[in-house]
């Protein structure tokens, strides 16, 4: 699975860097439907969308799970001035992130790792993040349990992912997973009794 998602990345970068600004956001975005902005607008929307509503303020800590090149980082970092640790689980992300000069600030710093099975101590972090990385995960339940585990009380965990909403897309997703080196979308219904079953309000 390790060597699938490295292609996905691989093959991603070379289409984004044609497609989008060198802005470190490898994600699909977010428009209002009939909405003509850019790609790159999108990216940073969904960006601003995620960050900006955990509400981080300087004292905190926060973590970025799949923090790839590390554009939502840097956003984060600028914005908060919090402690920002970002977690990636391929280290030729974590390579061409700093080849860009992404994790240039004293208060951002990286981890390799899982963020299934996390290399963090319980109640870590007031906020922790993912943006479009978690379809790759094998065990979302696990990940989702993780982020509780690692998130101090009353933290929050924001996840904007690539979901499926009905039996029909699933279907149909089963034609492509192997593009998106995935091995299961969740619905958002999913995602919400995983919260749940993690001890999430």
């Amino acid at each position: 699975m390790k060597n699938n998602v490295a292609n996905y990345y691989q093959n991603l970068r070379t289409l984004f860097d044609a497609i989008s600004a060198s802005s470190g956001y490898y994600n699909l975005g977010w428009a209002e439907k009939g909405d003509r902005s850019s790609f790159n607008l999108a990216q940073e929307r969904l960006v601003e969308l995620v960050i900006d509503r955990l509400n981080i303020t300087p004292e905190m800590t926060v973590l970025d799970c799949g923090c790839g090149l590390g554009g939502p980082l840097r956003y984060a970092s600028e914005r908060s001035n919090a402690r920002i640790m970002g977690l990636e689980f391929l280290s030729s992300q974590i390579e061409a992130g700093k080849r860009a000069g992404a994790y240039s600030s004293a208060n951002m710093c990286l981890s390799r790792g899982d963020a299934v099975d996390m290399p963090f101590a319980a109640s870590s972090f007031d906020r922790i993040y993912s943006i479009e990385s978690a379809f790759h995960y094998a065990r979302k339940k696990n990940f989702v349990h993780e982020a509780g585990r690692t998130l101090k009380p009353n933290g929050i965990l924001a996840v904007a992912d690539i979901v499926i909403s009905d039996q029909k897309s699933r279907n149909s997703y089963r034609r492509f997973r192997n593009s998106l080196a995935s091995p299961e979308l969740f619905t958002a219904a999913a995602y919400q009794n995983a919260a749940r079953d993690a001890g999430f309000k």
